[in-house]
């Protein structure tokens, strides 16, 4: 007996999963038995992960925050400074036109130190030199050949000894004149300059007449500036006024006024009781005042704003009654329909229980509140 091997049939197409060994099957046994996931230290990992990037976008912000705070504090720093060497370098050519080597040495040894880097300051400090050099006196030549020897001063050192008047090397009485001038001419704050080298260089030169001087210009120029709605740099003004001499009443009157809005401007609020009765006192002055009319609107903006604090908190009541104090200023404004809203509210607002209410028989409820069942 022959045996014939069973081929293949080549004729019929294979799958190609065919030879492809079926994945065993696992049974619950196996499960149970095989060690535990790892999918919980994955979570827990990514978790970690999550918070770690979580802080360091936290820390990432607030370094951002605080380098741009920094960045604007400095523009801010040197845009002031930037403005006040503009305006010493602008005051340069009236000093070099009026020939005030004081003040021109003042201001050019400010400039060298406060700002080195300035692109012109050599070409001012040339400038500077130049006038003070025109200043002195030339020297008159002697005709005659063989001057004989004297123990008297050259002309020129009579001149130069003249001129430096007193230990510093300036005339304080040219000075002062041009102080005077500067005065005649209602130029204030020039004149208070020119006084205060005055000062500075010798306090006993006239010391009389140059306190009555500056209290003088100092009162003026804080009436400028008060008229210039500068209340706060006035009042520096009216106080040195003081240390010279007497103040007029009119201005002691205006340094008041002016103390009383700039501490209501600065306890400005949402309810503080010390802007509400600072302006109230600064309103009680009476109309026509030089600061009524602002102190008017912002009362009025207080107790609006203290009313709808009181809204926010569902406070009804105390928010209508704010709003009514705001419309006894202004008839009209934003108050009113917000009084007429908060005054409905409060009305028909239903009462609430106070569960601290205490426990006491024959305890009355206070007006609005329910007290619990069975009080």
């Amino acid at each position: 007996m022959s045996y014939t091997p069973q081929l293949d049939d080549d004729t019929q197409p294979r799958s190609p999963l065919k030879d492809i060994p079926l994945k065993p099957t696992i049974s619950v046994d196996d499960v149970e038995d095989a060690p535990p996931s790892s999918g919980c230290g994955m979570y827990a990992l990514i978790s970690v992960v999550l918070v770690v990037f979580a802080v360091a976008i936290v820390a990432l912000a607030g370094a951002a925050g605080w380098t741009s705070g920094q960045r604007e504090a400095e523009t801010l720093v040197r845009s002031t400074r930037d403005a006040a060497i503009r305006d010493q370098v602008d005051r340069i050519p009236g000093d070099v036109a009026s020939g005030n080597t004081v003040l021109l040495r003042t201001r050019l040894e400010w400039l060298a130190t406060s700002a080195p880097e300035y692109n012109d300051l050599p070409n001012l400090a040339l400038t500077g030199t130049a006038v003070y050099l025109n200043t002195l006196p030339t020297t008159t030549p002697t005709p005659s050949p063989t001057p004989e020897a004297t123990t008297e001063a050259a002309p020129n050192e009579l001149a130069i000894a003249t001129v430096e008047d007193s230990d510093s090397g300036f005339d304080v009485a040219a000075l002062y004149e041009q102080a005077e001038t500067a005065m005649n001419g209602s130029l204030w704050e020039d004149a208070i300059e020119l006084l205060d080298v005055v000062v500075g260089l010798d306090p006993s030169f006239r010391r009389d007449e140059v306190r009555r001087a500056l209290n003088q210009a100092l009162q003026n120029r804080a009436l400028e500036l008060y008229n210039a709605n500068q209340p706060a740099a006035a009042n520096i003004l009216v106080g040195r006024a003081e240390e010279y001499g007497q103040i007029d009443s009119g201005l002691d009157y205006e340094r008041y006024a002016a103390e009383l809005y700039l501490r209501a401007r600065n306890a400005i609020g949402l309810g503080s009781p010390v802007a509400i009765s600072t302006l109230q006192e600064l309103i009680s002055l009476g109309a026509g005042g030089r600061y009524y009319d602002d102190a008017m609107q912002l009362l009025y903006n207080q107790y609006v704003l203290i009313g709808d604090s009181y809204l926010a908190q569902t406070n009804y009541c105390s928010a209508a009654s704010q709003y009514q104090q705001a419309m006894n200023i202004f008839s009209s404004g934003t108050a009113n329909g917000k009084y007429a809203n908060a005054q409905n509210l409060c009305l028909n607002a239903p009462p609430t229980v106070d569960p601290n209410w205490a426990l006491t028989p024959g305890a009355v409820a206070p007006v609005g509140v329910v007290a619990p069942p069975g009080q």
